[in-house]
């Protein structure tokens, strides 16, 4: 059984639909790793989150998504 706050994996096609193809219009901000957009899945209730998408140059970017992922496990 899942705890209520663990977090929910997705599809990236349902990431890049949430993200509208990852729009620069919704981006929420931007580092040395990459950008931040906010999106929206439809669910019910409808489900608003934050995608990061990683550069693709970024290869301690990278890793820190992997530690991000392991420490949310």
């Amino acid at each position: 059984m899942r705890a209520a706050n663990a977090p929910k994996m997705h599809a990236c096609r349902q990431l890049s639909k949430a993200t509208r193809k990852f729009c620069r219009e919704i981006v929420l901000g931007t580092g040395v790793f990459g950008s931040v957009y906010k999106g929206v899945v439809s669910s019910y209730p409808p489900m608003i989150l934050a995608v990061k998408n990683i550069s693709e140059t970024s290869r301690q970017g990278q890793l820190y998504l992997f530690i991000a992922l392991k420490i949310s496990k």
